[in-house]
């Protein structure tokens, strides 16, 4: 997923949406220790787009970054390049009038990494038993298959 087209990333059965997801929990991390450690929000957003692998972090990093520059607040600037949802952008602004925006960045990315499991969880709740279903189906045709087999040669044999 790693090497994708940014565009196609998303379009991935089941593991698109969980790698994005997986990938905004790094950078909303990554933005709450430099936080914590006294860097500046830019600083941090461009040190994470030159230093990640996936071409999907360091592009919004790097859009994130832009919208920053052109005086645009954090938490429009990281909605602006899709690292956040409206509702994350939300929390974010508030936080940050606050003064707690290290503690709600830490904690969006647990929040987000908590959701990804939860939906991991529930779809592994019906496609366990959809698999042994499926498994179940096939080695009842398999032997009603070899029961007809063996019927079929001892109706010849008796013959």
């Amino acid at each position: 997923i790693r090497w994708l087209p940014s565009w196609s990333v998303r379009w991935v059965p089941w593991f698109g949406r969980r790698a994005i997801d997986g990938w905004r929990s790094e950078v909303l991390s990554t933005l709450a220790g430099g936080m914590r450690a006294g860097q500046s929000e830019r600083e941090i957003l461009n040190v994470t787009a030159q230093a990640s692998r996936p071409k999907w972090i360091r592009r919004r990093c790097k859009a994130a970054v832009k919208s920053i520059d052109q005086g645009v607040s954090l938490a429009k600037s990281l909605r602006a390049a899709r690292l956040v949802t409206r509702r994350e952008q939300n929390w974010i602004a508030c936080s940050a009038l606050n003064g707690n925006l290290p503690d709600t960045t830490q904690n969006l990315a647990g929040d987000i990494l908590r959701r990804r499991r939860h939906r991991w969880r529930m779809r592994m709740a019906w496609f366990v038993p959809l698999g042994t279903v499926l498994v179940g189906l096939f080695v009842l045709v398999h032997a009603a298959f070899v029961i007809r087999s063996l019927a079929v040669l001892c109706e010849v044999a008796v013959v």
